[in-house]
């Protein structure tokens, strides 16, 4: 058949397709799913246009003139328009779920971002919303994507043009959360226009607060919490606070806090020289992110008698001389890390360690590069509790000897974790299981030093040492069936390092 005949008889079905499409064509502007009946009719249509594609396709190699091409070329855009909109309409992603969907639209909030603004409408949710209607409605109807706000009125400073939008704003967002709990964070509003109208906005949230993270003024936390209950507030994040208070008298805000589990400090000055008052008796888990063993942390930390999870650092050349000991009877979990000079010689680790009486310690991690910062010390902690141990160091020949001392006071540890950097030879003998076992750890089962370093002299032949404890890791490993080994295979190098190279 010739091109022309052929264009001339496909024309009934062109027709027919196109008459057949219309029917949906207003499907193809919105996100809107088809029922049953609609998509087995459309399901006709991506057949049958499928198959008259192919056939004008390939007469379209066939014809001779322009008039010919040119009218081929028409009916083949048609039909693939057709197509392509068809098969947009029965995609899976319109047949959705509305949970997926709300699950999809919460991974494009970016709670990590700290430059994130609740207030801007330029960020998700708000963006999801401008897709279509139906998004819209999903997006406006689901409290949960609005349940961890992040408030910063340091954008609006004293703009007065802006005072009136944030406040609807504001009320909206809340509005949107329909009364679910929620996890806030909020940045400076003492400076910026309105912040009186904006605190009582909050004020009145009151009771869905979850969590909060606080980057304000310590007078401006005060004027929030004050005369206010948080039945359901579980954890309190002070973030870049500084005290404004120029009183002496005791900061009584926190005290009535029932569920309050988890503080976060990371400004010393927030305790000082005030005292504020907190439920310290009832608090789980604190962050310290300052010197843990400043006086006014001390004190507060020994009221801590429920305490199970400690993140603190140590400050360098820290002394405890004629300081009582103190006692954390609960702590199960503790992170400790030299803040500071890498190379100070007045901080040590194991003297801190010592310091406090941890009787049902669990998991310990240290974070730690000083030259000193594990000497012995003439008290030995009793570290036997300890079953998980985590360790980032940086070694030099002067304190492989401290650390080989630390692990023989671990001898409880059941999965240790080695990263960092000039791992020596002599660690590693430390580390090499023997007939028995483990020399130092003889209950270790799970060694993880797949981020560290090893410190080799600069001589092309493998390292003896580093070779025999690599042999005789995995040769005792599946003997005794009991040791999990992450270093898989080691390369002659100037520098070692484990994991898959």
């Amino acid at each position: 058949m010739q091109p022309t005949e052929y264009l001339a008889n496909t024309e009934v079905l062109h027709s027919s397709l196109t008459h057949a499409f219309a029917r949906f064509q207003h499907l193809a502007d919105v996100n809107t799913p088809p029922n049953h009946c609609e998509i087995s009719e459309l399901h006709s249509i991506i057949s049958e246009s499928r198959t008259l594609l192919s056939n004008l396709t390939a007469m379209n190699m066939l014809v001779e003139t322009k008039e010919t091409v040119k009218a081929l070329t028409l009916r083949i855009d048609q039909i693939t328009f057709i197509l392509n909109s068809a098969k947009k309409i029965t995609h899976p992603l319109r047949s959705l779920p509305n949970e997926i969907l709300c699950l999809i639209f919460a991974h494009c909030i970016d709670y990590d971002d700290r430059e994130r603004n609740s207030l801007s409408v330029d960020q998700a949710p708000w963006t999801v919303s401008y897709v279509c209607r139906s998004w819209r409605h999903l997006v406006t109807s689901c409290p949960s994507l609005w349940s961890t706000p992040c408030f910063d009125f340091t954008a609006y400073g004293t703009d007065r043009r802006f005072y009136l939008h944030t406040v609807y704003l504001l009320t909206l967002y809340i509005d949107r959360t329909s009364a679910l709990p929620f996890d806030v964070t909020l940045r400076v509003m003492s400076d910026c226009i309105g912040h009186i109208s904006f605190r009582h906005i909050l004020q009145a949230t009151s009771g869905q607060w979850k969590s909060a993270l606080l980057d304000l003024p310590l007078s401006e936390i005060l004027l929030l919490f004050r005369g206010c209950t948080f039945p359901l507030l579980k954890s309190v994040s002070f973030r870049d606070c500084h005290n404004d208070i120029e009183d002496e008298e005791d900061i009584d805000m926190f005290s009535l806090l029932p569920l309050l589990q988890s503080i976060t400090i990371t400004a010393e000055s927030l305790l000082t020289p005030q005292s504020i008052l907190m439920p310290w008796s009832q608090i789980v888990e604190y962050n310290c992110e300052h010197n843990m063993f400043s006086t006014d942390n001390l004190d507060v930390l020994r009221h801590m008698t429920s305490l199970q999870y400690l993140v603190a650092y140590v400050a360098v050349g820290l002394s405890l001389e004629a300081v009582e000991p103190l006692v954390l009877p609960s702590l199960t979990h503790l992170k400790l890390s030299v803040a500071g000079a890498t190379e100070s010689d007045g901080t040590n680790l194991l003297a801190c360690l010592a310091f406090v009486r941890m009787p049902l310690l669990n998991d310990l991690t240290l974070n730690y590069s000083e030259r000193n910062a594990l000497c012995p010390v003439s008290y030995h902690p009793n570290f036997l509790s300890v079953k998980t141990l985590r360790v980032h160091l940086n070694l030099v020949s002067t304190n492989s000897n401290n650390f080989v001392h630390f692990l023989s006071l671990m001898g409880g540890v059941e999965e240790l974790e080695l990263s960092g950097v000039n791992i020596s030879d002599q660690v590693l003998q430390a580390l090499t299981p023997t007939d028995d076992g483990i020399l130092v750890l003889p209950r270790l089962r799970v060694l993880d030093t797949h981020n560290a370093v090893y410190a080799l002299a600069l001589d092309p032949d493998p390292n003896p040492h580093i070779l025999a404890f690599h042999n005789m890791l995995l040769s005792r490993s599946r003997a005794h069936k009991r040791l999990v080994f992450t270093l898989e295979k080691l390369v002659a190098a100037p520098t070692w390092r484990s994991g898959n190279h």
